[in-house]
C-alpha cells in the first residue's frame, strides 16, 4: 500500500533521483530542494537495507555542493534508522501535509518502505519558512530528517546535522 500526498500549488516538489543499487528492500529517502534564486538548496539522501548511500546535496548560502556521493551505512545503523521511522506516524503525517506551499519553498519529500507499506509525506523543510506559512513539521517526520541530516554530516566528512540542514534559506 502506498500513502501519497497531492502536491499543493506553489513550491514544485522535489524531482527524483538516481537511487542506489538495491533488490527492491527496505528502503528511506528524503529529497529536498527549493530557495530562490542565489539560495537553492538541495539534499537527496537514499538508503537501502544493504547498506549503500547515495547523497546529493548543495546549498548556495552554506557554500557547498556535492553533486553525487556514494557511500555505506553498517547494516545495524539502517536498521536503527528504519526502527525510527513509525510507519504508522508517519501515515498520520502524510494526511496533515501543508495546506499551500508559497513559491520558492524548500520542501521536502520523505518515503520510507519498511519491505511491507510505503509511505511518503511531503513537508516544508525550512523552519522559518514552515513557521511563515502556518505549518508545523510533524514530530515523526523531523525526527527522520534530523537523523538522516546526521548520517549525511558524517558521509560527507561535516560537523553535525545543522552542517547539512535546510534553514535560514
Amino acid at each position: 500500500m502506498v500513502e501519497r500526498t497531492k502536491p499543493s500549488p506553489g513550491a514544485p516538489l522535489p524531482s527524483p533521483r538516481p537511487q542506489p543499487a538495491d533488490s527492491g528492500g527496505p528502503r528511506i529517502s528524503v529529497r529536498i530542494d527549493g530557495g530562490s534564486r542565489g539560495e537553492e538548496y538541495r539534499f537527496h539522501f537514499d538508503a537501502v537495507a544493504g547498506g549503500a548511500v547515495l547523497l546529493q546535496y548543495k546549498s548556495e548560502l552554506a557554500g557547498r555542493q556535492v553533486e553525487a556521493s556514494r557511500g555505506s551505512l553498517a547494516p545495524a545503523e539502517f536498521e536503527r534508522l528504519l526502527r525510527g521511522a513509525d510507519i504508522g506516524r508517519l501515515k498520520a503525517a502524510s494526511r496533515a501535509r501543508p495546506a499551500r506551499i508559497p513559491p520558492c519553498s524548500v520542501v521536502g519529500v520523505l518515503e520510507v518502505f519498511d519491505g511491507r507499506e510505503r509511505v511518503e509525506v511531503v513537508f516544508m523543510a525550512d523552519p522559518e519558512q514552515a513557521r511563515e506559512a502556518g505549518y508545523r513539521m510533524p514530530a515523526a517526520v523531523s525526527r527522520v530528517t534530523e537523523r538522516i541530516y546526521a548520517l549525511a554530516a558524517e558521509q560527507l566528512g561535516l560537523k553535525g546535522a545543522d552542517a547539512v540542514r535546510a534553514s535560514g534559506v
